[in-house]
């Protein structure tokens, strides 16, 4: 995935992710405690990049543009599967959020 170095450091990343909203972008983040990638709505959930599960039939109603989700959609994928390292985080994940209180918890 090609990038904008928002901070010129490496540390802040913005990605295209057209498809689902016009104009969507996700982060890449580096930390202390690891590499993060906020997808935002790309996908809907960890299952669905982890499984390669698109969304229901009825969401291309609420799409931008089919073609650029589904290709945003195969990018996720591979970068799942290229880079396990990265957490990919999506904005309305349970999963994450649930895998986050219980690490604050920790």
């Amino acid at each position: 995935m090609m990038g904008y170095d928002l901070f010129g450091d490496g540390s802040l990343i913005a990605v295209d992710l057209s498809g689902h909203a016009a104009g969507q972008i996700g982060l890449f983040l580096m930390s202390a405690t690891g590499e993060y990638f906020l997808c935002a709505d790309a996908v809907w959930s960890s299952r669905a990049y982890r499984e390669r599960r698109k969304p229901h039939a009825a969401a291309v109603l609420i799409m931008d543009d089919r073609g650029q989700y589904a290709d945003t959609f195969e990018r996720l994928c591979f970068l799942h599967q290229q880079y396990p390292q990265i957490r990919i985080i999506p904005s309305h994940c349970k999963e994450e959020l649930l895998q986050e209180i219980g690490e604050k918890e920790s």
